[in-house]
């Protein structure tokens, strides 16, 4: 077999002006290789505001309404990229990563058996799903030489991000009908996480046009591409916060708030559920001798490190490393502040200010209720399942929650939230003889966990 796809490789250009430039057609940029193949790209963080706020809000206004009257395929991230994905996704995501590891691990690493690997990304440019595979490899060794704080679950848990956001924006960039004077642009704005710098940098190598705009600051790309290898840097000395991205000047909307009286609490979409998931951490469970011995998931509860998880996560080891997801560190300790076996809770801290999911009281819980899973089975970080309550049991005394949603070991420990983003339990296990037959812990029986610990605390402090 001859492979005869040249694989797409970008160009990056200067610009004083990135705002602008990135809406220049293809033919109006310089080329100096003059090859088809090789994209002349705008790949920039515009970090700060150059002049005052008023224009610059303008300029994103009008940065935005230029894209959606032109011809060019775009995506404007506002709000971060989704983490919300169904078993089915995740399953065919993991099916693809295991290619890839099976081909890193061969002998030969033929190019041949790389181009064959099945991948279905939706997009018919055969030349794009060929650069897509070289550089979901070369995206992996930027993150090996840039993370040295990492184990297999991390790079597994990276690689696994990529892919499912592959499968989810690409095929907007890269349509059908494509117009050859038109180049793909991808914007992010606000806060970015560890993962989505890594795939806004491999979208530029894929040769998207590419724009961070952050008018704060610069934290994890600078960490990440700290030479600007990648992505060029254009920093205004004034920094300000800005939460949220203008709308476009056609979409402003009319100024009618409601009186805070009539606000009702709302469900919250599965695109926002997924963003508790910075609050559900991984725990690496490592025994006396420092031999990793088994992994669950757990659940910050308060804002001084205190994370709640099952008692059969961590009876087994001597010290535990605590995975955010999107963090670098393992956070780790040897603090139990509360276990209570019979009800297979256990509270670990950590010396780290964290963001807690608040919890709610599971007594006016309802059968047929609709819920959502978090947790990392099988050491795959934060996925994500939804379901329904299925009913209420009682073992041996014990309360439950019986949930439809899958869950599968690893997500031991793993939040169990209602649809207003509040935890209602923690998934602790199921019947291996049924098909999503799963049980968690009601949030109560952590209330009074909490309630056991504080008493304790006070005790030892008179």
């Amino acid at each position: 077999m001859i492979i005869t796809e040249k694989a797409r490789k970008s160009f990056l250009l200067d610009s004083q002006n990135p705002l602008q430039d990135i809406i220049r057609p293809r033919n109006e940029r310089i080329n100096k290789y003059d090859r088809s193949y090789i994209v002349p790209i705008y790949s920039y963080r515009y970090i700060g505001i150059q002049e005052d706020e008023k224009r610059y809000l303008e300029q994103l206004r009008e940065l935005e309404s230029h894209l959606q009257t032109s011809c060019d395929q775009y995506l404007i991230i506002k709000d971060g990229l989704t983490s919300a994905y169904s078993n089915e996704e995740v399953d065919g995501g993991v099916a693809i990563w295991n290619q890839f590891e099976k081909w890193e691990k061969s002998k030969t690493q033929s190019y041949i058996e790389l181009y064959q690997i099945e991948w279905d990304t939706k997009i018919q440019d055969t030349a794009v799903n060929w650069t897509i595979k070289q550089n979901l490899l070369k995206m992996v060794r930027i993150f090996e030489g840039v993370e040295k704080n990492k184990n297999e679950s991390i790079r597994k848990n990276y690689g696994l991000s990529l892919i499912l956001w592959i499968n989810t924006y690409l095929h907007h960039l890269f349509p059908i009908t494509k117009n050859s004077n038109s180049i793909p642009k991808f914007i992010f704005w606000g806060a970015i996480r560890r993962n989505e710098a890594y795939f806004f940098i491999f979208l530029s190598m894929l040769g998207c046009d590419v724009l961070y705009i952050n008018s704060a600051n610069d934290k994890e790309f600078s960490r990440i591409d700290s030479y600007n290898a990648y992505v060029k840097l254009m920093e205004n000395d004034k920094k300000i916060e800005i939460i949220d991205f203008p709308k476009p000047i056609a979409e402003a909307p009319s100024f009618n708030p409601l009186p805070v009286t009539e606000r009702k609490q709302v469900e919250k979409s599965y695109e926002e559920l997924a963003k508790l998931s910075d609050s559900i951490v991984m725990i690496n469970v490592y025994d006396e001798e420092q031999v990793h011995c088994g992994s669950g998931s757990g659940v910050v509860i308060d804002e001084n490190g205190t994370i709640v998880t099952n008692y059969h996560v961590i009876e087994n080891g001597s010290f535990f490393g605590i995975l955010f997801e999107n963090d670098k560190e393992e956070y780790i300790t040897t603090t139990v502040v509360s276990k209570k076996g019979q009800k297979d809770l256990a509270l670990l801290q950590i010396d780290h200010k964290t963001l807690p999911i608040p919890i709610k009281n599971s007594d006016n819980l309802k059968r047929g209720q609709e819920i959502v899973a978090i947790g990392s089975p099988l050491g795959l970080m934060n996925t994500i399942s939804d379901g329904i309550i299925a009913g209420f049991r009682n073992f041996d005394d014990q309360k439950f929650i019986q949930i439809t949603a899958p869950i599968s070991p690893g997500s031991s420990g793993g939040a169990l939230l209602d649809r207003y983003g509040t935890l209602i339990g923690i998934t602790t296990g199921g019947y291996t003889k049924g098909q999503n037959l799963n049980l968690a812990i009601p949030s109560s029986e952590i209330s009074k966990l909490l309630l056991i610990s504080s008493f304790h605390r006070r005790r030892r402090k008179g």
